[in-house]
């Protein structure tokens, strides 16, 4: 069986990212709390990673850098994780086919169930 990152294809999910990130930054509850990193290539990088590993059933860890990342990581809450939610749905629609945004759509509804109340 092939994993789904290989199947959605790199250039697909670094095109949601890329969607996801440049939405956040428009949007009212999501712009501040980007803003706080000076640069976000590396959070860029490293949630093409994260959702590489995740959507082939990998696990995913790595150190985190010495930067704003960290903060920006720690301080997602119910709200602010149903507006990434909600961006990150919209993404997936725009750039991955219908059967794959729904096993993608899936992965990110339980990574949702994670996040505290």
């Amino acid at each position: 069986m092939n994993k789904l990152a290989s199947l959605i294809g790199f250039d697909n999910i670094a095109a949601v990212i890329d969607d996801f990130i440049h939405a956040a930054a428009r949007h009212p509850r999501l712009a501040a709390w980007l803003s706080r990193a000076s640069d976000l290539r590396p959070y860029r990088q490293r949630l093409i990673a994260f959702w590489t590993a995740a959507l082939d059933g990998e696990s995913y860890r790595l150190d985190r850098p010495a930067s704003q990342l960290p903060a920006l990581i720690d301080d997602i809450d119910r709200q602010r994780w149903h507006s990434i939610e909600t961006l990150l749905h919209h993404a997936i629609d725009r750039h991955v086919p219908g059967h794959l945004a729904q096993h993608w759509h899936r992965r990110v509804d339980q990574l949702g169930e994670t996040v505290p109340v």
